[in-house]
């Protein structure tokens, strides 16, 4: 658990470019190679990818245990949006996000008007939704170790995608070495 006392967020233009960088490597998962080179160009976004994006960007057939693993990542753009007031409200993680409603957003703003429009919210209103979710992502574990089900309705990818997305945002290990321990 955080106290916010202390906590330094990522600055606002790491944040959106690594939410630049999520949404050509989930663009590619859940749509195809040539989306996400299209969307890697149009998004600018080659700079922000870390060493295990930019390996699934350069191979043209993924392979097939890298596809899921990367259209979860959905989740963390859901944190993230929210994390940059581009989203409203985080919700609960018992349920995937509106997918529809991220490329929505994405392409109607581009690069340009997200960077514009983001504003990222303080440790005091990112630390509570971290501790919460800290909770839930401890609620499974224990669930799943004692083969219970899930409880309160949370899903267990769900959770893990936002417990890593908060941890980056108030850490300071790359992103592809983050750690969800609870």
């Amino acid at each position: 658990m955080k106290d916010i006392e202390g906590v330094v967020l990522r600055g606002q233009d790491e944040v959106v470019g690594r939410v630049l960088a999520l949404y050509t490597v989930v663009g590619k998962a859940v749509a195809g190679p040539a989306i996400g080179d299209v969307l890697l160009e149009r998004f600018g976004a080659e700079h922000f990818l870390t060493p295990v994006e930019s390996s699934f960007m350069a191979v043209q057939e993924p392979a097939p245990e890298s596809v899921p693993y990367f259209s979860w990542r959905y989740e963390c753009l859901h944190v993230l949006l929210w994390a940059l007031r581009i989203i409203d409200h985080v919700g609960q993680p018992s349920g995937i996000c509106d997918v529809a409603r991220i490329d929505r957003t994405m392409l109607e703003l581009g690069a340009e008007g997200l960077r514009k429009q983001a504003v990222l919210r303080p440790p005091s209103e990112i630390v509570p939704v971290l501790n919460r979710v800290f909770r839930a992502h401890w609620a499974v574990r224990d669930a799943q170790i004692f083969r219970k089900p899930s409880p309160g309705g949370i899903d267990a990818e769900v959770v893990y995608e936002w417990h890593y997305a908060l941890n980056w945002l108030v850490g300071e290990v790359d992103w592809d070495f983050v750690q969800t321990d609870t």
